[in-house]
């Protein structure tokens, strides 16, 4: 594929999501969702046929502590920083 192809071409997907389910006979089967992207901030994102799929990484401990905390005190919605 030349460079010129390359740069139009659309990025492809980093992955591909599945749902696994329990089939006839205790086999597994696996529903393809649809595929996915990483993007810069984290987030794994991508079209499926039940809408957009998003999947945010796990908030730190430490993170999840201070929200608590400021929770309580009463401040208003704090921002979350990932």
């Amino acid at each position: 594929m030349s460079e010129e192809n390359q740069k139009t071409k659309g990025r492809l997907p980093d992955g591909y999501a599945q749902i696994e389910k329990d089939g006839y006979n205790g086999k597994k089967q696996y529903f393809d969702i649809g595929p996915v992207w990483n993007s810069k901030d984290g987030y794994t994102s991508g079209p499926t046929v039940f809408g957009k799929l998003l999947i945010q990484p796990r908030v730190k401990r430490e993170e999840l502590e201070r929200l608590r905390k400021d929770k309580k005190a009463g401040l208003d919605e704090p921002e979350l920083k990932l």
